[in-house]
């Protein structure tokens, strides 16, 4: 499907937790925020005075946002030098998309999220980072995820698997000023297609269990009436949407859910 030219703005976040704060200054430093899920590094120079840095947690209204949201302030602020940002992230975040897939965005002025192209993804300690040179609300992402990643059920029981995708094309990249970074606009999508299947069968079977769309983007798995046989069933969404993310391209790609 086309990409529309604009992307829909969303709510601001509203604050969740403990504000962190730190006088930050020539230097450099860092801060993390009260849950530990965030990271603010300062190489010498990025600042050229003592400056009060915080880190408040929000509500997450980014599209496929990841846990909290979060607001650095001062709000607007700008850095002589890239400024590090980390998001830690849990095993259940990973299982649920690709490394490849993953993201960093902030929201502007406008209510829009826009995803940063420059980041660096550590797998191994589920580590998501990019250098920053202004402060707004940030939160690491998913371009596509399966909800949910593991599931249990006794046999014959039901339950729903889902797709969440936004669009965020590389060929949509656009400058941030004279920011080192470039950014785009992440979209929700409204036409996808997505083929189910269970350890490979396309809706599934009475040996591994039945697939059912109930919408677009969500599917009903029905286990099968005797525990099957390998177990656990995979269940996978093959999703028809090409594009070029992080200057790779994505193509049917397909998620598991291990129920």
């Amino acid at each position: 499907p086309s990409i529309p030219d604009t992307a829909t703005p969303t709510a601001v976040g509203t604050p969740v937790g403990a504000l962190t704060s730190k006088t930050i200054g020539n230097s450099g430093g860092s801060l993390v925020s009260a849950d530990g899920n965030a990271e603010l590094i300062f190489p010498a120079g990025a600042l050229s005075n003592n400056t009060d840095i915080s880190i408040q947690a929000i509500t997450n209204n980014a599209p496929n946002g990841i846990a909290n949201a979060y607001r650095f302030l001062p709000e607007g602020i700008t850095f002589l030098q890239p400024v590090t940002l980390k998001f830690h992230y849990t095993a259940n975040d990973l299982a649920a998309t690709l490394g490849d897939l993953m993201g960093i965005a902030f929201q502007d002025s406008t209510g829009v999220w826009n995803r940063v192209n420059n980041l660096t993804n550590d797998t191994v300690n589920k580590i998501i980072s990019a250098p920053i040179r202004h402060f707004t609300d940030w939160t690491p992402f998913d371009m596509l995820f399966i909800n949910p990643p593991i599931g249990d059920l006794k046999v014959g029981q039901s339950m729903t698997v889902t797709i969440d995708i936004v669009e965020s094309d590389d060929d949509g990249l656009t400058h941030l000023g004279q920011d080192i970074d470039v950014s785009a606009p992440i979209i929700t999508p409204t036409n996808t297609k997505i083929i189910w299947s269970a350890n490979g069968v396309q809706n599934g079977n009475s040996t591994f269990g039945t697939l059912t769309s109930s919408s677009h983007l969500a599917a009903s798995y029905k286990a099968p009436s005797k525990v099957p046989s390998p177990n656990p069933v995979a269940v996978s969404a093959s999703v028809d949407v090409k594009f070029k993310y992080l200057g790779k391209t994505f193509d049917n790609t397909s998620l598991v859910s291990n129920i």
